[in-house]
């Protein structure tokens, strides 16, 4: 009986160790871990920072006094109050900071008439106002163009920057709205537990009796002692348990980066920072003085400096692959006499040459313009074949291109010649010898 159990179980262990594979553990787990890595990186990179908009506005929007300074700070501030607002609609952190309005009022972001002004547009739109501070920022830009404190030209720049930062700002409560199916997330993992619940039997190490059994249980060979591989716990499966598990954990932590985890965005940080720098930047007046600088007597510096430790690290100018190894003959740099040209009329015309022979048919073989109607370019192509006779005599021309100074000609198909000669024969307007028709004219008038 007890023969019959372990075989049952030895059975059953190959079982499951042969259908491990049937879990596309490894595809389910990688696209999903994708997914959220790049949806955490965007929404990281959709963050604005006001450092664009402040730089543009202390470089537009010019002037020492109280109107234009007053403006500046209005502007940089009502994008920071945007900020804000959008960050604690979707961020724990930022919500916990600012429970309500009227903190951000306390921080020193919003006036008491602005809250006023929001809370009454409470009873007529029931979407979030975030965006209402861009759209006062855009209204003191038309009041600085019409009060003529700002040129025309730079408004432009200011309204797009103030609408990107709207954009990306959509962008973060767009990713908050539309967040991955939780269905997604229950399959990913329901086939990881079931894959290892699967696993933790077939990675059961057996020793059946038979040499036979053996081999095909373990695929291990037997040497002349006929000694058994005896292992008492799973060790690799330990290992992928640890990697594929850790994968999952992985994703768990980054797919909602504005929570309360230690990897999530650390957003009341970039708040502080934000205030500040924008702040800085609109009232920074004390730039340094045109002066010269350290190489201007060189011009161009001959050779910046190193540390000690740094002077390991420098190296010679980078040197292409092709002009490092390639090595050209001096019988091979020579000019190669395959084309010329030839000055025609003001135009340069490719000229053929074969055995330092001239290929090209005349001087009064021109080039057909654009706009040369199709009747017109077969004619001129007629009369050129009445005045060699024949054209079949250039071997090679049929069957080569030949390009010089950036001018190309196209090779010339045997069977359009012959049949732009049977045309020439059988239609008067290809007459070869137009001359002639003009003087049998002239007689008969």
């Amino acid at each position: 009986e007890w023969k019959q159990s372990r075989e049952l179980f030895e059975s059953l262990r190959t079982y499951c160790h042969e259908q491990l594979s049937s879990i596309p553990l490894t595809f389910v787990l990688g696209f999903y871990v994708s997914l959220i890595v790049t949806r955490w990186w965007n929404q990281y990179s959709l963050l604005p920072w006001p450092d664009s908009m402040a730089m543009y506005t202390a470089g537009f929007l010019t002037g020492k006094e109280e109107r234009q300074r007053l403006m500046r700070r209005s502007i940089i501030r009502y994008v920071l109050l945007s900020y804000c607002m959008t960050m604690r609609a979707v961020s724990f952190r930022v919500k916990k900071r600012f429970p309500d309005l009227q903190h951000l009022v306390d921080a020193g972001l919003m006036r008491e008439d602005e809250l006023k002004v929001i809370l009454d547009l409470e009873g007529k739109v029931s979407a979030n106002k975030w965006f209402l501070p861009l759209v006062w920022a855009t209204d003191i830009c038309a009041r600085a163009l019409a009060e003529g404190k700002v040129r025309p030209q730079t408004v432009k720049t200011l309204v797009g920057e103030l609408v990107h930062i709207r954009e990306n700002l959509m962008g973060i409560i767009n990713h908050d709205w539309v967040s991955v199916p939780l269905v997604y997330t229950q399959v990913v993992t329901l086939a990881l537990y079931s894959y290892f619940v699967a696993a933790l039997i077939g990675a059961q190490w057996i020793s059946p009796q038979s040499d036979e059994a053996y081999k095909d249980a373990t695929g291990l060979p037997l040497g002349s002692a006929r000694a058994k591989l005896d292992l008492f716990y799973p060790f690799f499966l330990t290992i992928q348990f640890t990697f594929f598990f850790g994968w999952l954990k992985v994703a768990e932590t980054l797919i909602n980066p504005f929570g309360e985890d230690d990897d999530d965005f650390e957003l009341n940080r970039l708040i502080d920072r934000h205030i500040q720098v924008g702040y800085l930047i609109v009232e920074h007046e004390e730039c340094p003085e045109l002066l010269q600088d350290k190489y201007w007597d060189e011009c161009i510096p001959k050779e910046i400096p190193y540390t000690v430790g740094a002077a390991k690290y420098k190296q010679d100018e980078f040197i292409g692959s092709a002009e490092l190894t390639l090595s050209i003959k001096e019988s091979e740099k020579v000019y190669a006499d395959v084309c010329s040209t030839r000055q025609f009329d003001g135009q340069k015309i490719p000229t053929l040459k074969e055995n330092g022979e001239n290929l090209y048919f005349g001087d009064s073989e021109i080039y057909e313009d654009v706009g040369t109607p199709m009747v017109s370019k077969v004619a001129l192509l007629a009369r050129k074949m009445a005045t060699l006779g024949s054209i079949r005599s250039f071997k090679s021309v049929s069957s080569t291109s030949t390009y010089a100074n950036g001018l190309s000609r196209k090779p010339i198909n045997r069977s359009q010649l012959s049949l732009y000669d049977k045309i020439s024969r059988n239609l008067s307007i290809f007459d070869p010898h137009p001359h002639k028709g003009e003087g049998r004219s002239r007689k008969s008038s």
